[in-house]
């Protein structure tokens, strides 16, 4: 069946004029009509800005608005733009004597606001009074009269600076008042022009009065003076103005729409609402009978004609008529009290005059109030920024920012003001009130931008859009420019500027944005949006937390506050706790949950860093943790999967990094767990003690210890057992097998471990702040506990409470103890730290760190001091090494180790290398995380490492005991410091150390003058030491200046008084710059039409990796900086970036150099090395240390010497015994063969002699020959000694350092010192 589609009855379509239009729809020209409540800023009597809310209607309002928009696009239009440019500049510049000496005369606007009337006086460019082009109306008349004309209508005008396009601008305080007038003066031309209009602009109520009168349909000028009195009165002030007059008609001007409702609920058509704001603003309705003035309870409020108020009425505001019956009354009265405008509509007003001072427009303002006071007051000039200030306050923050667009044709004056929770958008647009568009995007943008990048911002509020920004920050814009396109006829948004639909605003100083975070400058606004995005991204996360898979965890069968989780290290952990909980009587209420690695340290973190942590918030998840809740009531526990928890970790420092870790964790968020001892940790022995002979499960402990310390103790006193020792480096290292032995419950006899449940006292508190803090104040103190614990970390008498005092707690079987975890803390915590400090910073005497030293001790112990040159798989050796070293941190780690030791074929590379590498050890690309796996590459000793160390020397080095055994020596007593000729650099327990790598030649011609100034004893000849990087062809600056050699010293005079001592001070090295190579060329070839310019790189800062610098020229491309690149590292460095315009201004700005890391500065004043005691010791430079290292390594060749004397002496010893032997031979005393064994011996003895000393004594030395032989054996050794005795330490290590330096000469070397280029600036 087909649908019938009706016909469209032409008859019922109905033509309005543009007047009628505006009548009968208001709300569609000037927005809503009604008197409603909004939240606005006005300018109240006493010369402040006040943010209230109350009842306004806007329309009423736009009126005003609508004139003195357009008295100031006259001005611009007519070639006073420059002047108000000029005006504003100077305001700009705070010009105070323009402020303090402006006056009326250079006053372009005046406004007049009173309850009856408004109005605007214009002493801009004058109309031009004359006919309009091919009409017989004024031009003026057109003006305020007819819609849509008006120069905005001129397409053929190069720049328009009016925003109004709509049509109807200027003519609406006409359609809706009771009275409209205009007048314009051209004082130059003498001519006058008249106006008056009432009953909303009928056309048939219009007077005109125009001087001189017109000839012929023509305007002339006039002669002289106009003889009217009347007329003659508009020429006083001898200068042209325009005028405009009007009385609101209160009685149309906001009826109309919306009150069908209302005639719905009323039953008398008598009847009108009226709306009341009383004395405290507070507003209420009531219904009055129009015809009797009474109000529904009888009590007379006015008249049919006119509401009278009473002071104890208050001021009405708003009264609506209603006819019942009527959807649209046709003559509904608006009564807005015995005035009409009200006291707050009329400050309102007068704000926005204030908002157009912004422009550089001085307004002369007068108002009237309903109350008959007045005032009239000149609006200065002023700045956006002070303009802010004025509405937020002089102690209000903010930042200002001056931009123009790179072609000139817009400007923009931004002011951004610290309002938390009340963000304001306040704009203009050549001096027109513009609060939305583009102008207002683009300023947010700007500092957003920067803001969003904050650390602070992608931590706490990742999620928060410049949506989220508007609410905390105040953005007030000045924008200039040609041909705005303003959205709506009330012009509040700006769609196009100069004829650009969108621009973005750049320059934004990104330190400064920076500032709004931290010190006395932090916005509160910052941490309001913080605080705003932190809670709706944790409700989030804590959403996504939930859906966790908590992978390994073996769930309790019982759940709820008495059960207990055991948390492990890892999965060998797990399988541990795993048998240990089948043996329990309760272990349907032990649950296991494995963890992964080192867990993240959150102490005195948001919570949201612990749930976007995927393992602990598994953790959560697996517990049923609440961050929202503290676990102090019963009702809180009940809630817990999950009530005790206890750590599963190694009996090593990397174990009880992690229980730390754990602990501070849990104290951060769930403090009240610790204070109910529901936190403890599973310690395990460290040494067992085993019965020889049984092995398995049968196996019978003798005895169990739980430090290295209380084992070598009993080992001392000789209490500790004899049998079968086994080390137990973690939980891995315990046999499954012996965990389940048949019978034998675990916890009663606690073959395998102790349950240590912590305490937190406020020491415990400060320990852990201390440690685990990551705030700078911690740090120091940090430092301070570690250096004053380090003596004393060893020491493990009395380190857990085991005594009956302690009032243990009986928990099943097994004996529970405590610890304070002050005592956990500044002991196992500080041993980690210590170790910590071993592994990454380098010792001072040789210059290596832990790894790098096993290493080169087991090639020179393995290969007899590198006598046999083996080419060794990296894996095969990691292994050996770790076997041999005692070395347990991984063989990744020292892999890495070892090809970073490695010669290398690319810049930034080592200078002298110990190994020399044979397969893929990594680029210039990304190393050396781009070498291949550790079972490909090989490696071997460089030819110059035997040269640089001496058996006599190496011996002379008390070694590292591991498992009662001696590994390799504390440190090695190389003859050059090569390790500092690489460089170095690490950071670990509060501490970092950075040094750059030192040209070869300069150290060895350094370290070589030095010593020969010693034996000498003459001053050293200055030699300069430069850091260098292997063939690196960029330049390096180093900066110099003055710091102390040492600390300040305290000492006590002999009165008792505490005096410093402050140390010496000389030029150090401060800092060193390292500058790549790089040039811009214009482009050539086939390129896209979008680039202006091409970046060669050739070479960059030898620590930047070229796999993040692609990464960087990626994020470009995608930001359409760098329209495309491409890359070349077959020979050296290539690089080529096609630059667009945008990129090019990068570049320009210095801000591309920066972005790619072209440039790199490094200081130099964090030169730690650790002393003799393990803590870190600070270096001023490199000499202060290549003299320490000078010191150290002669003191070693001091000892070699010595030792080499007696042993020598010894030797001397024994071949005399030999010889006094051979001499009781010769003599016939002793004969061999025909003597028994026995008398020998007696005659030996006699002499003072041991069978074992004469051995070695062949029998065909027994004679002159032989004892001759043996003399001068003894002569040439004492010759020796004498030698030894006579030559200083320093020409020993001399002599070895002029042999070892041709053979380092023959290695691949640096770049001669005459190449290399260096600036120094003093």
């Amino acid at each position: 069946m087909s649908k019938t589609v009706p016909l469209i009855n032409v008859s019922q379509n109905i033509s309005l004029s543009d007047r009628d239009h505006a009548l009968q729809r208001p709300q569609i020209v000037i927005n809503s009509v009604e008197t409603e409540s909004h939240s606005k800023v006005l300018y109240r009597k006493d010369g402040l800005l006040e943010l209230i809310t109350g009842y306004f209607n806007l329309g009423l309002i736009h009126l005003l608005l609508e004139i003195i928009s357009n008295s100031v696009d006259n001005s611009n239009k007519n070639g006073h733009l420059g002047k108000l440019n000029a005006i504003l500049a100077k305001c700009q510049q705070g010009s105070e004597a323009y402020i303090r000496n402006c006056e009326k005369s250079d006053v372009t606007v005046t406004v007049e606001i009173t309850p009856e009337y408004m109005s605007v006086k214009n002493y801009g460019a004058p109309f031009d009074i004359d006919f309009a082009e091919d009409s017989d109306l004024f031009i003026p008349e057109r003006c305020f009269q007819e819609t849509k004309f008006g120069s905005n209508f001129n397409d053929d005008q190069v720049e328009r600076i009016g925003t109004g396009r709509n049509g109807y601008g200027a003519k609406l305080p006409n359609f809706y008042s009771k009275f409209f007038q205009v007048t314009c003066v051209d004082y130059e031309r003498k001519r006058f022009f008249s106006m008056k209009l009432t009953n909303n602009g009928d056309p048939k109520t219009k007077e005109i009065r125009v001087w001189p009168e017109p000839k012929n349909g023509k305007m002339s000028n006039g002669r002289g003076d106009p003889t009217d009195p009347e007329i003659l009165e508009h020429f006083q002030e001898k200068r042209s103005w325009t005028h405009v007059h009007w009385v609101p008609d209160y009685e149309e001007v906001l009826t109309a729409e919306g009150l069908e409702e209302y005639a719905k609920t009323l039953i008398n058509g008598d009847l009108v609402i009226l709306r009341r704001t009383k004395a405290d603003r507070s507003c209420e309705e009531i219904k009055v009978n129009v015809k009797t003035g009474k109000d529904l309870t009888g009590t007379t409020v006015g008249g049919s004609n006119t509401i009278n108020i009473t002071g104890s009425i208050g001021q009405l505001s708003h009264i609506r008529s209603v006819k019942n019956g009527s959807s649209y009354p046709p003559t509904a009265c608006i009564f807005r009290g015995t005035r009409g405008i009200s006291d707050e509509e009329i400050d309102l007003a007068a704000r926005y005059c204030l908002d157009f001072t912004t422009s550089g427009v001085p307004i002369l303002l007068r108002r009237e109030w309903n109350d008959g006071s007045t005032n009239e007051e000149l609006l200065l000039p002023r700045t956006i920024a002070d303009y802010g200030k004025m509405l937020f306050g002089e102690e209000t923050k903010f930042l200002t920012h001056n931009w123009q667009h790179r072609d000139g044709s817009i400007r923009c004056n931004i002011a951004y003001f610290d309002t938390p929770g009340n963000g304001l958008q306040i704009g203009f647009v050549n001096g027109v009130w513009a609060d939305t568009g583009i102008h207002m995007k683009a300023a947010n943008s700007a500092l957003w931008d920067k803001l969003h990048l904050n650390d602070d911002i992608k931590k706490y509020a990742p999620g928060a859009t410049v949506a989220d920004f508007k609410k905390h920050v105040s953005v007030l814009v000045l924008c200039f420019g040609t041909n705005p396109i303003q959205g709506g006829q009330v012009k509040t948004g700006l769609n196009n500027i100069s004829n650009k639909g969108s621009f973005t605003i750049g320059d934004i100083n990104e330190d400064m944005a920076n500032k709004m975070f931290t010190g006395k400058n932090a916005w509160g606004s910052m941490k309001a949006l913080m605080e705003a995005g932190l809670d709706k991204d944790t409700e989030q996360l804590r959403a996504k937390m939930r859906g966790l898979k908590t992978i390994g965890h073996v769930p309790a069968n019982e759940k709820g506050p008495d059960s207990t989780l055991a948390y492990c290290e890892g999965e060998s952990a797990a399988a541990y706790a795993s048998i240990m909980r089948n043996l329990q009587a309760d272990s349907d209420r032990i649950g296991i949950f494995p963890g992964r690695g080192v867990p993240k340290n959150l102490y005195g973190a948001d919570i949201r860093e612990a749930i976007v942590n995927a393992y602990f918030a598994s953790f959560m998840k697996v517990c049923n943790l609440d961050d929202k809740k503290t676990y102090e009531t019963e009702e809180d526990l009940n809630t817990l999967n999950y009530g005790k928890f206890i750590f599963f970790g190694d009996a090593d420092l990397d174990g009880y990094h992690i229980i730390g870790l754990m602990i501070a964790n849990l104290w951060t968020y769930w403090p009240e767990l610790f204070r109910q001892r529901r936190v403890g940790m599973w310690r395990t022995p460290v040494v067992r003690i085993f019965a020889n002979g049984s092995k398995g499960p049968e196996a019978k402990i003798l005895g169990r210890y739980y430090s290295d310390k209380e084992y070598d103790d009993a080992v001392i006193s000789g209490s500790a057992p004899k049998g079968r020792v086994k080390r137990l480096k973690g939980l891995g290292s315990v046999n499954i097998g012996d965990l389940a032995k048949p019978g034998n419950e675990i916890m009663d006899d606690h073959e395998f471990g102790r349950v240590i449940w912590f305490d937190m006292t406020e020491d415990g508190e400060f320990a852990i702040e201390t440690f685990f803090s990551t705030g700078m104040g911690c740090a120091k103190e940090r430092k301070v506990a570690i250096t004053e614990l380090a003596s004393t970390c060893n020491d493990e008498e009395n380190e857990y409470d085991d005594s009956d005092e302690c009032n243990l707690d009986q928990l099943g079987p097994a004996p529970i103890q405590r610890c304070d975890v002050y005592e956990f803390t500044t002991r196992k915590i500080v041993q980690y730290c210590i170790g910590s400090l071993v592994r990454q910073i380098p010792y001072m005497r040789d210059g290596l760190k832990d790894v790098q030293r096993k290493l080169l001790a087991y090639f020179l112990e393995h290969t007899r001091f590198g006598e046999t040159y083996i080419l060794q798989k990296v894996e095969t050796l990691v292994g050996k090494v770790a076997e041999k070293q005692d070395y347990h941190h991984g063989a990744e780690i020292m892999g890495n180790c070892l090809k970073r030791m490695t010669v290398q074929g690319f810049s930034g590379a080592n200078n002298l290398s110990p190994f020399v590498a044979d397969g893929n050890h990594g680029s210039k690309l990304n190393w050396p995380k781009d070498a291949a796996a550790n079972r490909y590459p090989f490696v071997a000793p460089s030819a110059w490492l035997k040269y640089a160390f001496f058996r006599d020397v190496y011996n002379c080095i008390q070694r590292v005991k591991s498992n009662g055994e001696e590994i390799e020596p504390l440190w090695l007593p190389c003859t050059i410091p090569f390790a500092i000729m690489n460089g170095f650099s690490g950071i670990a327990s509060g501490w970092s150390t950075y040094l750059p790598p030192f040209h070869v030649t300069t150290v060895l011609n350094y370290l070589h003058e030095r010593v020969l100034s010693i034996i000498d004893g003459r001053p050293q000849k200055p030699v300069e030491v430069i850091p260098w990087y292997s063939k690196f062809r960029g330049t390096m600056e180093m900066t110099k200046g003055i710091a102390k050699v040492a600390v300040d010293e305290e000492i006590e005079n002999e009165k008792g008084e505490i005096e410093i001592i402050e140390a010496e001070e000389q030029e150090v090295a401060k800092a060193i710059k390292m500058s790549g190579v790089w040039e811009v060329r214009k482009p050539t070839g086939k390129v896209h039409s979008s680039v202006v310019a091409v970046l060669y790189i050739t070479e960059v800062p030898p620590e930047v990796r070229l796999k993040r610098l692609i990464g960087t020229l990626e994020n470009l491309v995608a930001s359409e900086h760098v329209k495309k690149f491409r890359t070349d590292t077959k020979k050296g460095i290539d690089i080529v970036v096609e630059l667009t315009a945008t990129g090019k201004e990068l570049y320009d700005s210095g801000k591309l150099i920066k972005i790619l890391k072209l440039v790199e500065t490094y200081s130099m004043t964090n030169f730690h090395m650790l002393d003799d005691n393990g803590a870190p010791r600070k270096f001023v430079d490199i000499y202060e240390y290549l003299n320490f290292f000078l010191e150290s390594i002669l003191e070693v060749y001091e000892i070699s010497r010595k030792n080499r004397i007696r042993e020598m002496e010894a030797d001397i010893r024994n071949i005399e015994i030999k010889l006094k032997y051979i001499d009781l031979c010769i003599a016939g005393k002793i004969k061999i063969g025909e003597m028994k064994r026995v008398e020998i011996l007696a005659i030996l003895k006699q002499n003072g002699i041991q069978h074992e000393d004469i051995k070695t004594v062949d029998s065909m030395d027994i004679n002159e020959d032989g004892r001759a032989e043996y003399v001068a054996l003894i002569d040439k050794k004492r010759a020796i000694i004498d030698e030894m005795k006579n030559t200083p330490a320093a020409v020993l290590y001399n002599k070895h350092l002029e042999a070892l330096i041709p053979k380092i000469e023959a290695c691949p070397m640096p770049e001669k010192i005459s190449d290399v280029k260096w600036k120094s600036n003093e």
